[in-house]
């Protein structure tokens, strides 16, 4: 048996995407929708089919490989005035108003912090704080 890295690789980020799945009209208001194609555990990764042989013997990335929990190494850094701080990109679709998307990140932007901030201190037990506190 011979699998190449490129196929392995393919076939992970094929099953990853996020794919559109279509979209509803409603009058003022478009509601786009996609599939989310997320690995929730290392075991979902494991028992990922990717490939059938002859007798449709299922080979899964545990066949051919390890599967580990590990980190990324870290690539960027952002800092506000000498402090480490947290950057959150949104993108606007196409055609859309770009002062209400803006204006709507902006009423949606507490509420976002405090939720970051609650999951970051349950997730890393750190005392965190608000900006200005």
């Amino acid at each position: 048996m011979s699998y190449q890295r490129p196929g392995i690789a393919a076939k992970l980020a094929g099953t990853s995407e996020n794919v559109p799945g279509g979209k509803k009209s409603n009058g003022l208001t478009d509601t786009t929708f996609r599939t989310l194609g997320e690995f929730r555990t290392i075991n979902d990764i494991r028992t990922l089919i990717i490939n059938f042989f002859s007798n449709d013997v299922p080979v899964t990335i545990g066949d051919v490989g390890v599967v580990e929990d590990t980190l990324e190494d870290e690539t960027t850094r952002t800092f506000v005035n000498g402090n480490r701080a947290l950057t959150l990109n949104a993108y606007k679709q196409s055609g859309s108003n770009t002062v209400k998307v803006a204006d709507d990140m902006r009423s949606s932007y507490a509420r976002t912090f405090l939720d970051i901030l609650k999951w970051a201190k349950a997730q890393y037990k750190l005392p965190l704080r608000a900006p200005g506190k």
